[in-house]
């Protein structure tokens, strides 16, 4: 029984399917960045509480000196005062009381007296509680500095993960990107990107055939083939027609742009770049109207199911920074 029990644990772990690690999306890396961002936050603001910390520390121990000193002063004049008491003897201490003309006199020397002992020994108590409080407050801020460099030291190894990942996922997805147009592309766009056409005329071209075809929908788990995000869609166009570019996203699109010869402008005409940096990017065909993937309308599947995930129309919205070629 047990041999056929172990066989049995064999076969299920033998054929138990060990899946592959998926690629990173660009969704990952968003994730990714958003991570790595609240990490980063949380390192600053503990960076903030160790100088708040420092700063504390800093005037307690000016401060410990002084407590010291007027606790010490305060012991000596007790001590002074003590010992006077002493050589004036209780003789001296009854003569002042019974001195008094009236009770009421007598009374208030008693009180004197009494008086002088308390007030004493006061001072001294209020400075050693001072002096006392400033040393605890001071151990209570060494305690907290040393669990905020913990936590400082430990924050600092996630922030090192995390980049390392986000920059492993940007590598994959730029060898990814690096390989885009290994699919099958329509055969006029296979045409146009063989054309002699100056390059932007291409990108145009590449572009809204692209975006007319409905066998490339918009996706950004599968942003590079057949299906294609907004990003992915403008960087594929450009490679396809000739231009070196080195972006993923639309985050980094903008200084790939500039490094391939692109100028900013102040407003779009044909064949320019319409960038929002933090969120999207079309093509501009002039007059208002664009070209450009923008949402998959809730279909998950490849391709366009609506005809309208990509379009070439009007243009979707306005945008802060707008791309020119400035070559030939």
């Amino acid at each position: 029984m047990k041999r056929l029990i172990a066989f049995i644990l064999s076969a299920a772990i033998i054929c138990t399917p060990i899946s592959a690690l998926a690629a990173p999306t660009q969704q990952d890396v968003e994730q990714s960045k958003q991570e790595l961002a609240q990490t980063t936050q949380k390192l600053k603001d503990i960076q903030s509480q160790i100088d708040k910390a420092n700063e504390e520390l800093t005037i307690n121990q000016a401060l410990l000196p002084q407590r010291e000193a007027e606790y010490k002063a305060a012991k000596k004049l007790m001590g002074k005062r003590v010992r006077a008491m002493y050589m004036m003897g209780q003789t001296s201490a009854l003569e002042y009381i019974f001195s008094a003309k009236s009770f009421s006199q007598m009374l208030s020397n008693v009180a004197s007296i009494r008086y002088v002992y308390a007030s004493d020994n006061q001072i001294v108590e209020k400075a050693d509680t001072a002096k006392k409080e400033l040393e605890e407050s001071t151990k209570s801020i060494q305690e907290n500095q040393k669990k905020l460099q913990q936590q400082k030291e430990e924050i600092t190894k996630l922030q090192q993960t995390q980049q390392g990942k986000l920059t492993k996922q940007l590598s994959e997805l730029s060898a990814q990107a690096s390989s885009a147009g290994t699919f099958s592309v329509p055969a006029d766009v296979s045409s146009i990107a063989a054309s002699n056409s100056p390059k932007v005329e291409k990108f145009i071209q590449i572009m809204v055939a692209l975006c007319n075809d409905n066998s490339h929908g918009y996706s950004q788990a599968n942003r590079w083939g057949p299906d294609f995000d907004c990003s992915s869609s403008i960087i594929y166009s450009l490679r396809m027609a000739g231009f070196s570019i080195n972006a993923n996203s639309t985050h980094d699109l903008g200084a790939a742009l500039q490094s391939a010869g692109w100028v900013r402008v102040s407003s779009p005409q044909r064949g320019d770049i319409m960038l929002d940096p933090s969120s999207h990017v079309e093509l501009s065909l002039g007059g208002g109207t664009s070209a450009g993937f923008h949402t998959n309308r809730g279909h998950p599947e490849t391709g366009d199911q609506t005809g309208t995930e990509a379009s070439v129309g009007t243009s979707w919205r306005s945008y802060p920074q707008y791309w020119r070629y400035a070559g030939q």
